[in-house]
């Protein structure tokens, strides 16, 4: 009986999947694309629509047969709140939105501050919990964090804070905290034609310079969570640019990967010959879409846990 649980499970969190990739499913696509029968795969959409995870949105086009049921993801199952932590110069802001998972926003709030205190972070908690469908926060930081923890970060007053233990107490939900460079890396990544092995780097004007690396697909955090710290370049280096194409060639002859992306706040133009290269001018778009990203793929992984 204990086997058969967990083999529901499995096929349950695996047809439960593509819905999270997006798109409209049917139950033909469905069983053709897991490998399911299609009576099993009719049961799991019958679960998933009683959760009200799923909801039928019409018949598809017919192709001279019986059109098919077509279902798609529910984006008001539930909601996700994000925290952008963002650092211009000596400008302190917290962008805080409430979306659906459908990835629209339904609200945002913007807290600026002077010195970017863990107050003006609880603010955003408090905006954050005024909806009583948010069930996954997601935060990114200038800075590092393990386990919700927060070491060293652009802004200076969450150091050594357990932001971790702030949400829980708050609001009471799942959460992640992750560097802002780590997350608009991800966001690139599956933006960018799904990409599995890149590196970002950028280079703010009042701080080291930062470096998300995906290998494989997989973020690398490194033992300490602090891979992708490039502290010891800007000792080194007086201009900006060498400081940038040093960096640069470090992780081209380490890495190899398929693509290197440069944000600068200071340096517009590069020297280097290396093809894989692509320049952006901001990566607070990709910061704010990783985000949703990746509260999505822990809100997957939190119902695989719960059936």
């Amino acid at each position: 009986m204990a086997k058969n649980e967990e083999l529901k499970k499995e096929n349950t969190q695996l047809i439960r999947t593509f819905f999270y990739q997006g798109d409209n499913w049917t139950k033909n696509s469905l069983s053709e694309m897991s490998g399911l029968s299609l009576a099993g795969t009719t049961n799991i959409l019958q679960h998933l629509q009683e959760q009200k995870e799923i909801l039928y949105v019409g018949d598809s086009e017919s192709t001279g047969g019986r059109r098919s049921k077509q279902y798609t993801l529910n984006p008001e199952f539930c909601h996700i709140g994000t925290i952008f932590c963002r650092r211009k110069a000596n400008e302190y802001c917290f962008i805080v939105q409430d979306m659906n998972l459908g990835n629209r926003i339904l609200q945002s709030h913007i807290i600026n501050s002077k010195h970017g205190t863990v107050g003006d972070f609880q603010s955003a908690l408090r905006w954050i919990k005024k909806d009583p469908l948010i069930q996954y926060i997601a935060v990114s930081i200038p800075g590092v964090c393990s386990h919700g923890k927060i070491r060293s970060c652009d802004f200076e007053k969450l150091e050594n804070m357990d932001l971790g233990a702030r949400i829980t107490k708050e609001c009471n939900v799942p959460y992640v905290i992750e560097n802002d460079v780590n997350t608009a890396c991800i966001s690139y990544a599956r933006k960018e034609g799904n990409m599995h092995d890149i590196a970002l780097v950028y280079q703010p004007k009042v701080a080291c310079i930062g470096c998300g690396i995906l290998i494989r697909g997989r973020l690398y955090n490194g033992e300490h969570h602090e891979a992708g710290e490039m502290k010891n370049f800007k000792k080194h280096e007086k201009s900006p640019k060498k400081e940038l194409e040093k960096v640069i060639s470090a992780l081209q002859a380490v890495l190899d990967p398929q693509r290197i992306v440069w944000v600068s706040d200071t340096v517009k133009e590069l020297d280097s010959s290396f093809t894989n290269l692509m320049h952006r001018n901001s990566i607070d778009s990709y910061v704010q879409s990783g985000l949703y990203e990746m509260a999505k793929d822990e809100l997957l992984q939190l119902r695989k846990e719960e059936g």
